[in-house]
């Protein structure tokens, strides 16, 4: 598959997002966000991924904080 991008809302300060292309966090990284600032406005976070791709399934890891995210695929 592919992913395309992300949305994230919700953001508390140094959240972290990861990507594994597999189903466990053991799997091969595909992108790690970092340390994440929540915005004042609370506006959401838009990532384009310009068709990233995965082969053995996509983990998404949110860690050190807390977020939501809307992973947009195919």
């Amino acid at each position: 598959g592919v992913v395309k991008g992300i949305i994230i809302t919700d953001v508390v300060d140094d959240t972290e997002v990861d990507f594994y292309d597999g189903d466990t966090t053991g799997d091969p990284l595909l992108w790690a966000s970092g340390g994440i600032k929540a915005k004042t406005d609370y506006a959401p976070i838009p990532i384009d991924f310009f068709g990233m791709p995965f082969s053995d399934g996509l983990t998404v890891d949110i860690n050190t904080q807390i977020c939501n995210v809307l992973v947009i695929y195919e």
